[in-house]
């Protein structure tokens, strides 16, 4: 498994591993630790390689799971409950659904996919589900006029689907107006009680993960400056990009392009 390693604050790379052993991980992160003792917050995804690494070995850090890989969580699980939905009617034609037929036009209609994709027979509403994902993902002050049609029409034929924004949109606020880890916790709570018995059993991966992370979670909200992976994720996009330029570089020229790679925010 490889991984990178870099200071989120300074937006300076630290190293990159072609393996995360324990021992490699314990040497480095160490030795970087030793040399900037006023390190005290640790932002990682929610992996189970780096935690137990890190409460073992470097107990006084404070480890945080930044709102980035939560949403991303979270995303995942609406697509796929949503598709879900969709894939659990009965295959019916669009222009027979009288709330749809009105509001779509002729240009929003899905195209047929290519031969070589069509694998199986598809709901066409799971079609027109997956071409308008962008409508869906959107926070509510983005939605245009005709976003806000297009879920009406999605409502009237699976009426969990507003619930199953609306709640996604309420983690959303949590997200924008917790002012500490406590506050967070305590609108979370608030926000699991208020879902219906249909809308619990779709989110309960997510109730799970909260559930499994939520001291990493919260720490996200005690500090003012909230810590994120932003930097790291873009690094992670910088090295795939090196690696598919030179693919018969060796991974030590790679690392050690890595670990020299000054950012433009720093020349």
């Amino acid at each position: 498994m490889r991984g990178i390693l870099v200071d989120a604050v300074d937006r300076m790379p630290i190293t990159l591993f072609e393996r995360i052993t324990e021992n490699a991980l314990k040497e480095k992160l160490g030795e970087y630790l030793a040399t900037h003792p006023e390190v005290k917050v640790i932002v990682i995804d929610m992996s189970d390689t780096f935690h137990p690494f890190l409460q073992k070995y470097f107990p006084c850090i404070i480890i945080v799971i930044d709102h980035f890989h939560v949403k991303q969580a979270l995303e995942k699980l609406i697509t796929k409950i949503c598709e879900e939905l969709a894939e659990s009617i009965a295959p019916v034609k669009l222009e027979n659904i009288p709330q749809q037929q009105q509001l779509f036009v002729e240009s929003d209609t899905p195209k047929p996919l290519p031969k070589r994709a069509r694998k199986k027979k598809t709901n066409p509403l799971a079609k027109q589900f997956r071409k308008y994902r962008r409508v869906w993902m959107k926070k509510p002050d983005e939605r245009t006029k005709r976003d806000r049609n297009l879920i009406k029409a999605w409502a009237a034929t699976f009426p969990l689907f507003t619930e199953i924004l609306e709640r996604r949109d309420a983690i959303y606020r949590i997200y924008e107006t917790a002012t500490s880890g406590r506050d967070a916790k305590r609108q979370f709570l608030a926000w699991r009680r208020s879902l219906s018995a249909d809308a619990a059993d779709q989110y309960e991966p997510f109730v799970q993960m909260v559930s499994t992370w939520g001291k990493e979670i919260a720490a996200y909200f005690d500090f003012p400056e909230r810590p994120n992976n932003g930097f790291t994720e873009a690094m992670v996009r910088e090295v795939k990009r090196w690696n598919d330029a030179g693919r018969w570089v060796s991974f030590e020229v790679l690392r050690a392009r890595f670990e020299n790679y000054v950012p433009k925010s720093q020349l």
